[in-house]
């Protein structure tokens, strides 16, 4: 998802399906240099992104979709 003519998505937007619909737990991003424009590649788009929402999946340390069943010890 995300790469290549046919699939455009920005970090932003993979982040947002991932986070907030399939409610992953972890992300793994491809360091793609090769595929796609500048939203697409690793330095320009990937990485800045990942570096914006400091590496985190979720914005809070405790989802709301875990219903306060965090472990915060």
């Amino acid at each position: 998802m995300g790469l290549g003519v046919k699939y455009t998505q920005t970090p932003a937007d993979i982040f947002n399906y991932y986070s907030n619909v399939m409610h992953a737990s972890y992300m793994v991003w491809l360091r793609n240099g090769w595929v796609g424009g500048p939203p697409q590649m690793w330095s320009t788009g990937i990485l800045p992104f990942i570096q914006s929402i400091n590496g985190k999946v979720y914005s809070s340390e405790c989802p709301a979709i875990y219903q306060q069943r965090c472990n915060t010890n």
